[in-house]
């Protein structure tokens, strides 16, 4: 590895070492992959099959990456570790691995010689180790990436014990505790190493210095997995497996960490903290005291701080907690020197006295009192819980000029007009039909099956910007945006947390994992999980079931020529002009935004955002009723038409439902309740459509003259014949012998042209029995002799005659 750029990056993360880079092959993909080896090389199809190539781009698969190879004992790559050095682009996905399951082991050969191995949760953790003097090392592939490879080399080579190196977060916490319980079972010890909270053993030992020293403290006093029911259970001597250090903290290389952890972790004591709880139980508790009227509490950005006579207590977390049933923060207490850190549920009983436990043997404190301090804290974080929640429910409470303003905006004749101009204030160069129909999608979040849109484009085309401009006009209250989803985060939000928001993820790669709720969320408008837990009055394993509801308005991008056709189904598709024209007015625009005017043009972005958010929180939710509904007509050539058609719908009613203010409010006894409603207009069904003809259409221009000199020909032919036996369009069929009796083309002609009529859907087969007959459905309804896109099978009202009748 050569490249400047990676080896800084190493340096930077503290790994660096040309003995570790040429033991374990460390790489960088500087993009010179795709000139090594062409498309027309033999390697190139290996290469895609394994994943180094991306298979339907072509790209590569690892390009920008610091790579690190996992090979067997045998020195075969069986899986591959890429991370990101330069993210540039929002939403790039950090990490990387090689497409399929994950195979093999890293470091493998170290379980040869030792009993005792020390796990991370990633490969530079790993690394970390490794460099500085840690040999018998090696990681799983994120905190759910323990597998059978892994496992099976700790029985054949009879592992005694493992160290787990996981972050010190909630997730890998929770992965510690489940990796351990499995592990305890092969009959495996596991201990867990302890550094500070939110913390992962690399920025550990860059903070930390010199790492060799402070990465040694942690396996002086490491943490025995006891059971599944303490993240940090019950503190167990352990000797270390390396060379001995001192037992106080060395000094922090970097003054601008913040995390108090590690000052707090340069105060541990010399010598092992716990004497026998049952020691402590013999002390008498002191008087009972209340927390509110002896403390002091104070609330700062990095946490909650208490101070209870000698004791210190800090929390951290709160803020996450969305709903009055759950509590989980990070508690730690300080107290003459020392101190202990854990996560728990305050609500929960079980979890608080497992925490005074522990506390009280690393404190040598009375566990009573301890007891107490978490009652009391309890009654103070569900004050301030209570106030955030409340605090977080209030939308924004308009003035009555901001109020005026709104209202005055959405009874605008011009409406729609006056929308995309105020996109195109905001710095948005055309791109009309995509701000249309991403504005339309956001209000329809109000509505019980609202749009998806996934903006589909190269890089660089404008896309993410399309989707942010859309999302400034969009309340804060009312949308939810996300960079990276992890696989269970939607079922982990809160009950209606999603509820008529709009979901919005940066960049697709950053949620392919949750690809499976976003279907479902889209789909059934709410997700359900039913995971394993411990009873708290119990203690006991039980099946707890969480549901999180829609409707959600879902929104992404990508730039995969070829998205998952199951997740596609239920998205609207958009793609940005990717023009040279184009091109040229984005640069235009990006000149101009240097300049005064420019300048002046971002204050009235500001004024521009905060006013659209008034008008959306102005919309009222109200029902809308299509009195056209059944003159309608959608193409039926295709079972994913079933989901078109409510797309089309949809967006006709969420154009009504924006003109809400300029229509009459009509009602009607339902049930002996009388609901209010608004009316469809064909005005807007003319809207609708021809956006929908932007997005979705075709051109005439895609066939050949002579197909479309058949198709012209038949046109007339099916009018005629229908004049003729007075039957609908839709009910006629004909065969290629009628065809050629019509226009006196040969059978080759025919059957060659028709094929691709047949394949465009223009015309609709009808196959025989056997096969050995076809009959012809025409599709096509002459639209497109002015030169405008058209969509097959989709009618469109005239606007003039239809109010005329009204």
């Amino acid at each position: 590895m050569k490249e400047t750029a990676a080896q800084d990056y190493l340096r930077k993360r503290g790994i660096y070492s040309a003995e570790v880079v040429k033991k374990f092959k460390i790489g960088f993909s500087n993009r010179s992959l795709a000139y090594i080896v062409p498309r027309t090389s033999e390697l190139r199809q290996p290469l895609q099959e394994l994943g180094i190539f991306n298979q339907q781009t072509g790209h590569e698969f690892f390009s920008g990456c610091v790579v690190i190879p996992i090979m067997d004992q045998d020195g075969i790559v069986t899986e591959m570790y890429g991370r990101k050095i330069d993210r540039r682009r929002k939403g790039t996905a950090e990490h990387l691995y090689l497409p399929g399951s994950h195979k093999g082991v890293w470091n493998a050969d170290v379980f040869v010689s030792c009993d005792e191995i020390i796990l991370t949760e990633a490969a530079i953790d790993a690394l970390t180790f490794y460099v500085h003097g840690y040999k018998n090392v090696t990681f799983s592939f994120g905190v759910s990436g323990f597998t059978a490879d892994h496992l099976q080399l700790m029985q054949e080579y009879k592992i005694k014990t493992v160290f787990i190196a996981y972050d010190n977060d909630p997730g890998g916490n929770n992965a510690a505790l489940r990796l351990s319980e499995k592990l305890k079972k092969e009959g495996i010890t596991c201990y867990r190493l302890r550094y500070p909270s939110s913390m992962d053993v690399n920025l550990y030992a860059r903070k930390v210095t010199p790492a060799d020293k402070s990465l040694a403290i942690l396996f002086k006093d490491p943490l025995l997995m006891m059971d599944k029911t303490s993240s940090l259970a019950v503190t167990a001597k352990k000797p270390t497996t390396n060379e001995e250090c001192n037992d106080d903290f060395p000094a922090v290389s970097d003054d601008s960490c913040k995390v108090d952890d590690v000052t707090e972790a340069a105060k541990e004591k010399n010598e092992p903290g716990a004497t026998a709880e049952s020691s402590l139980d013999e002390q008498p508790a002191p008087p009972d005291h209340d927390l509110k009227h002896k403390a002091a509490v104070k609330r700062k950005k990095n946490g909650i701080y208490m101070s209870i006579k000698d004791r210190d207590y800090r929390i951290r977390g709160l803020e996450k907690n969305k709903s009055y049933e759950v509590m989980k923060v990070s508690v730690r207490v300080a107290c003459n020197g020392s101190y202990y850190i854990d996560h728990l549920d305050m609500i929960q009983d079980r979890q608080r006295r497992i925490f005074a436990r522990n506390a009280s043997d690393e404190l040598e404190i009375n566990k009573e009192i301890i007891k107490r301090d978490l009652s009391s804290l309890l009654l103070v974080l569900e004050e301030i819980l209570e106030e955030d929640i409340v605090h977080t429910d209030e939308t924004y409470l308009m003035t009555e000029g901001e109020r005026r303003a709104a209202l005055a905006y959405l009874k605008s004749p011009d409406l729609i007009e006056r929308i995309l101009s105020d996109f195109h204030t905001c710095g948005i160069v055309n791109e009309d039909t995509n701000l249309l129909i991403g504005y339309l999608s956001s209000l329809s979040r109000k509505f019980d099956d609202p749009l998806a849109i996934m903006f589909q484009s190269s890089p660089g085309s404008g896309k993410s910007t399309v989707m942010d401009a859309i999302l400034g006009f969009v309340p804060e209250e009312d949308k939810r945006v996300y960079t990276y989803m992890t696989g269970q985060s939607l079922f982990y939000a809160g009950e209606n947390d999603l509820k008529h928001k709009v979901l919005a993820i940066e960049e697709d790669e950053g949620a392919e994992k949750a690809n499976y709720s976003l279907k479902t969320m889209q789909s059934e408008k709410r997700i359900t999980i039913t995971s394993t837990g411990t009873d708290p009055l119990t203690g006991r394993n039980k099946s707890f079931t969480t549901t999180v509801n829609g409707p959600v308005a879902i929104m992404s991008c990508t730039t995969k020529p070829f998205v998952e056709e199951e997740l596609m189904l239920r998205f609207l598709g958009l793609g940005t002009d990717e023009s040279r024209q184009q091109t040229i007015a984005v640069l235009e625009r990006q000149r101009k935004n240097e300049t005064i005017e420019g300048m002046l043009a971002k204050e009235r972005a500001r004024q521009i955002h905060h006013r659209h958010q008034n008008v959306q929180r102005l919309l009222q939710p109200v029902r809308v009723l299509n009195p056209y509904a059944d003159r309608l007509t959608f193409p039926s050539t295709s079972l994913r038409t079933r989901r078109d058609q409510k797309k089309y719908l949809t967006l006709i009613r969420a154009i009504a439902f924006l003109f809400q203010y300029q229509r009459a409010r009509k009602s009607i006894m339902l049930d002996g309740v009388r609901v209010e409603y608004i009316e469809v207009l064909p005005s807007d069904i003319k809207l609708a459509y021809d956006v929908c003809c932007d997005v979705m259409g075709r051109s005439l221009d895609e066939l050949a003259p002579q197909t479309r000199n058949l198709l012209n020909m038949q046109v007339v032919m099916v009018r005629e014949a229908c004049e003729r036996l007075s039957i609908k369009q839709s009910d006629n069929r004909y065969g290629q012998k009628d065809i050629r009796e019509y226009t006196g083309w040969s059978a080759y002609q025919v059957k060659a042209h028709m094929s691709r009529l047949v394949e465009l859907e223009y015309v609709y087969c009808h196959q025989g029995r056997n096969g050995r007959r076809y009959e012809y459905e025409m599709i096509y309804d002459g639209s497109g002799d002015d030169g405008k896109r058209f969509v097959l099978g989709i009618s469109n009202i005239d606007v003039k005659r239809e109010q005329l009748k009204g």
